[in-house]
C-alpha cells in the first residue's frame, strides 16, 4: 500500500511538472508588483491583444503593472505580476453585474491584434496557461472572457447611456475557434447585463461577433432574455394540454325554467297626459259678400340654388383674379 501510495505521488508529480514545463515561462516583475493588494478571490481570467509589438507592451506593461503574464508570438510567456495580486488591465468593466473586474481576475496580455489569427505557438503557450490558472482557481469556462466581453462606457455625448462596445480589445479571441483551441468547452451565449438592462449596446459589429445568436432592438437593448423566455414558457399552457370542451346546449324546458325563476322587474307606471281641450267659441254670422274676380297669380321669379350661386361668384373671382 506504502509502495502504491508512492507511486502515485511520483506520477503526479511528474505530470505537475511536465504541464509547467511546457510554459517557456520568464519572470519581468513590475516595480509595483509588491505594493499590489493580494486579491480575496479568484473569479475571472480576463483576455487581452496588446494591439502593438511585444517590446512596446511588455515595457508598458511592467511600467503600470497592467497585466499578470504577456503571451509573446513565439510562445515565450513574462510574468509581470504575481497571479494572486492585483493587476489593473480591465479598467471599467462588468460582467454579471459584479464590477471593477480588476479586484477579481487574472489578466493575461497577448501580443497581436483583435482582427488577426494567433500563430500556433502563441496559441498553445496560451491555452496551458489557462489550464493552469483554471485548475488552481477553479474557474469554469463561462468566465473565460475577453476584455471586449466585460468592458463598458459611461454616458458621453454619442450615447447617452451606459453602454457595451468601449473595447474591441481580443475580440477575436471570442470566437468559438479559438477557444476550443484555448481547450475551453462552454463560452457565454449571451450578455447578462445587457439582457439586465444595465447596459445597451453601443456597437453592434463587435457584438455580433461576440454575441451571434442574440438579437437586439433599435434602442441597442437585448429581444427575448432566458428570463423572459423562462416566464413565457411557465405562464403558456402546454403543449399537449387538453382543449376544453365546447357547452352543451340546454333543453328548451331548462331554460324556460331557468328563465322563469328570474324575477322581473316590475314595469314603469304609464302616465297617460290628457290634452286639456281649448273652450270652443261661438261663430260669428257670416255675410253674404259677392265673390271677388279672379285673377291668374303672377309667375314668381325662379330661384338658383346655393351651389350654383357659389360656383358661378366663384368663377367671376377666379376670372377676376386670374386677370
Amino acid at each position: 500500500m506504502v509502495a502504491l501510495r508512492t507511486a502515485l505521488v511520483s506520477l503526479l508529480t511528474l505530470c505537475v511538472s511536465s504541464s509547467a514545463l511546457a510554459l517557456d515561462l520568464e519572470n519581468r516583475p513590475s516595480p509595483r508588483n509588491e505594493a499590489r493588494p493580494r486579491r480575496n478571490r479568484t473569479d475571472f481570467i480576463v483576455l487581452h491583444t496588446t494591439e502593438g509589438a511585444a517590446k512596446g507592451a511588455l515595457g508598458k506593461l511592467r511600467k503600470n503593472g497592467e497585466a499578470h503574464y504577456l503571451v509573446t508570438r513565439n510562445g515565450t510567456v513574462f510574468r509581470i505580476v504575481d497571479k494572486d495580486r492585483v493587476a489593473y488591465h480591465a479598467g471599467r468593466s462588468m460582467w454579471g453585474g459584479h464590477q471593477d473586474l480588476d479586484q477579481v481576475s487574472v489578466g493575461i496580455e497577448v501580443v497581436g491584434y483583435h482582427d488577426r489569427a494567433l500563430p500556433k505557438a502563441q496559441l498553445t503557450a496560451l491555452a496551458e496557461l489557462v489550464r493552469q490558472l483554471r485548475a488552481l482557481y477553479d474557474v469554469p469556462a463561462e468566465r473565460v472572457l475577453t476584455h471586449a466581453q466585460v468592458a463598458y462606457g459611461q454616458p458621453n455625448r454619442y450615447h447617452r447611456y451606459k453602454h457595451r462596445g468601449r473595447k474591441r480589445c481580443a475580440m477575436n479571441l471570442a470566437s468559438a475557434e479559438v477557444r476550443a483551441a484555448l481547450g475551453l468547452d462552454a463560452a457565454p451565449a449571451r450578455d447578462p447585463d445587457v439582457d439586465a438592462g444595465r447596459l445597451r449596446v453601443a456597437d453592434r459589429t463587435l457584438f455580433a461577433r461576440l454575441f451571434p445568436k442574440v438579437r437586439l432592438t433599435g434602442s441597442g437593448r437585448s429581444k427575448a432574455s432566458p428570463m423572459e423566455v423562462a416566464l413565457a414558457k411557465l405562464t403558456a399552457a402546454p403543449a399537449d394540454a387538453p382543449a376544453p370542451e365546447p357547452e352543451k346546449a340546454k333543453p328548451e324546458a331548462v331554460v324556460a325554467k331557468a328563465e322563469a325563476a328570474v324575477p322581473k322587474a316590475p314595469a314603469k307606471a304609464k302616465i297617460e297626459v290628457v290634452a286639456k281641450a281649448a273652450p270652443v267659441k261661438a261663430e260669428a254670422p257670416r255675410l253674404a259678400v259677392a265673390p271677388a274676380p279672379t285673377k291668374k297669380p303672377a309667375r314668381a321669379p325662379r330661384a338658383r340654388g346655393l351651389c350654383a350661386v357659389n360656383t358661378q361668384r366663384g368663377h367671376a373671382q377666379a376670372v377676376a383674379g386670374a386677370g
